[in-house]
């Protein structure tokens, strides 16, 4: 499809590029300078111990806070800030400036379309990108703008610093006053009591009562530990016994030794015996049974037994009684102690009773005083700061770089704008030819026009170098394969009618070629012209010899001489095997269809790129509506007229549509 349509695909490419190219070069230039701006963008964190009054001082202040980079960003590029920009820019290039003319190229309309941020979220960097007539006023600019950037952030850091002392001044007021009520009212509380420092007594007097506690209670654990230790050691005493053995002794067992005596003595019998008599022997027997007796009463007794034994005092138990001594005198201590510490307590607690309701007074006064305090010391030093800065808290920003500016500038980049307008285009004219491709849908496969077919095709003749033969002596096989049907039908005259879909398909020379194979084959051929240019003619002209040595079996009749069509079924039956009958292509008339009845078969020639499928399906339609008995598809291409004959059935080669 891209090669029917190559030339269009050319022109839209040149002329788009020629058009970009003229306009880049027509188009003013441009020039680019970039600054990185580093802003702070991470908001105060304020404390949850404020209270309201100090809550209304903390929003003021805050309200000067970094904002988020797209706020600050619409601040970099608002008309306010692009306005004293260009103003400042103007005077330092010796420019006029006249803030009502909106053509002047400073102005805050102008400006911002000249202006360009790049800012990510995740980022604290604000790169932008000012776009003037010269290098010097995109830099002067971009510098400009910068600056009154920042001088808008210090402005609205100053008004609301001044908003801020104000309301820290209305804060400090009552609690200075406060104070000093709290500080009245303590002296008078002192001169009460008579002392000093009345908070100081009364915690020293705290301070002792805890002590004398901790003391009872210390008694209480050294009485109770010394009390568990003494029962502790009564029952290790009463379960020790009083005595124990001082020396226990064993000696050999004199029976076993007796027996041993007797065994030894047997063993030598028998060895005496032995020399004397047999094994089987009564003697040597009766001495064998006396060993085994020997050796069970051995085995029965004890090596050693008991010998006499001694009493002593057990040491565990006196060492025992002496520590249970140890026990009763610490017990005895522990007690008095915790006596006396329970005593002191108690004076103690007599004593504190008497302490006037004033300390509960002067601890809440004391209390509100701290609390106070430290309002005033932080309102003190908000106010310090805020009177020595003059300004609150500033959103901070700073300039990373100084304005960097392209030498060579931007736009136009004709090169590159060349190259767009070429990819433009083609792409338009690749819309263009698919737009007309849906208009035509021409059929450019033999698959497509199988899918378009009535029926499925099943024979496919090899695509040849075939077409452009006419008369000639050279006729391709391809051409003999369409008359398969002529041949092995019995029928005589036979009546073939060649019709193109579209003009150029190559009917004429299908129908020539046609004529010249069945010729070949001995048959008598006429071929019917039904077009008024008289293209078989031409042909017979170009293949004179050809024409001339078929004499007799080659006739050409004009489908208009009236004559001759009234006389033609019966000089045909006489003169002709194969009549031939080359139809105008089906656009252009429809005398193929009027016909079609009348013929036994109908090859209908689609030529590649140039048969549209509506055209194709109608050329279908009329020859199944006539009735037509026979119809062989040919698909032609449209570089060399390639015929590719197919077929609607197997055997017959076509399908007969009535």
């Amino acid at each position: 499809m891209i090669r029917a349509y190559w030339l269009r695909l050319a022109l839209f490419g040149v002329a788009f590029g020629l058009l970009a190219l003229v306009m880049s070069l027509m188009s003013p230039k441009r020039y680019e300078a970039t600054i990185q701006i580093l802003i702070d963008q991470q908001p105060p964190t304020v404390p949850m111990s404020m209270n309201s009054a100090e809550y209304a001082t903390a929003d003021l202040l805050a309200f000067s806070r970094p904002r988020p980079i797209q706020t600050q960003v619409q601040q970099l590029t608002s008309y306010g800030v692009l306005q004293q920009a260009g103003q400042l820019a103007a005077g330092q290039l010796g420019v006029s400036f006249n803030p009502v003319d909106q053509e002047n190229e400073f102005h805050a309309a102008n400006l911002f379309s000249k202006v360009f941020v790049d800012a990510e979220p995740s980022s604290d960097v604000i790169t932008l990108r000012v776009y003037m007539s010269t290098t010097e006023k995109a830099a002067e600019v971009a510098r400009q703008i910068y600056n009154a950037f920042d001088q808008s952030n210090q402005v609205n850091s100053k008004v609301l610093a001044g908003a801020a002392i104000s309301k820290l001044q209305t804060q400090l007021g009552p609690v200075q006053r406060e104070l000093g009520s709290i500080d009245r009212k303590i002296q008078a509380l002192r001169q009460r009591m008579g002392t000093p420092d009345v908070s100081v007594q009364i915690q020293s007097d705290v301070n002792s009562l805890a002590s004398l506690k901790n003391q009872r209670d210390q008694a209480i654990a050294e009485y109770a530990a010394a009390s568990s230790r003494l029962t502790s050691l009564q029952a290790e005493i009463a379960a020790i016994p009083p005595t124990i053995d001082a020396q226990d002794t064993t000696t050999p067992n004199p029976a076993l030794q007796d027996i041993e005596r007797q065994l030894v003595a047997a063993k030598a019998e028998r060895s005496t015996l032995l020399n004397d008599y047999m094994e089987d022997a009564i003697p040597v027997k009766q001495v064998n049974q006396r060993i085994k007796q020997l050796q069970a009463d051995r085995s029965r007794m004890m090596a050693r037994v008991e010998g006499p034994s001694t009493k002593q005092p057990n040491p565990v138990r006196q060492s025992l009684i002496s520590s249970l001594a140890e026990a009763r005198a610490a017990e005895a201590g522990a007690k008095s102690r915790l006596t006396a510490a329970t005593q002191a307590v108690q004076a103690k607690e007599v004593a504190m009773v008497g302490i006037p309701a004033e300390q509960r007074t002067l601890s809440e006064l004391d209390r509100r005083r701290m609390t106070l305090e430290r309002q005033n010391q932080a309102l003190s030093d908000q106010l310090d700061s805020l009177k020595t800065a003059e300004s609150g808290r500033t959103a901070v920003t700073r300039l990373i770089t100084e304005p960097f500016v392209k030498p060579e500038p931007v736009s136009p980049r004709p090169m590159g704008n060349t190259l767009t307008g070429i990819v433009a285009g083609l792409i338009l004219g690749v819309i263009s030819m698919f737009l007309s491709e849906s208009k035509r849908q021409p059929i450019r496969t033999i698959a497509q026009m199988n899918s378009l077919a009535f029926e499925p095709v099943f024979r496919v003749i090899p695509e040849l170098d075939a077409m452009r033969r006419g008369f000639t002596k050279r006729v391709h096989e391809s051409f003999e394969t369409l008359l398969l049907n002529f041949m092995n039908g019995g029928k005589r005259p036979y009546s073939l009618g060649v019709v193109g879909v579209t003009d150029g398909a190559g009917a004429s020379y299908t129908s020539a070629s046609l004529a010249t194979a069945a010729i070949r084959h001995g048959y008598r051929v006429t071929v019917v012209e039904h077009d008024s240019k008289g293209p078989i003619k031409r042909l017979a002209e170009r293949g004179q010899k050809v024409v001339a040595e078929a004499g007799d079996l080659l006739h050409i009749q004009d489908a208009s001489d009236q004559k001759l069509v009234s006389t033609a079924e019966s000089s045909l039956a006489v003169a002709s095997d194969l009549v031939i009958h080359d139809f105008r292509p089906a656009t252009e008339d429809a005398e193929y269809a009027l016909q079609a009845a009348q013929l036994d078969e109908v090859i209908v020639l689609v030529r590649a790129g140039s048969t549209r499928s509506v055209d194709f399906m109608q050329v279908q339609q009329a020859l199944k509506d006539a009735g037509c008995r026979q119809v062989s598809l040919v698909f032609t291409r449209s570089r060399d007229f390639t015929v590719v004959s197919e077929s609607f059935d197997r055997t017959p080669v076509v399908t007969d549509f009535a």
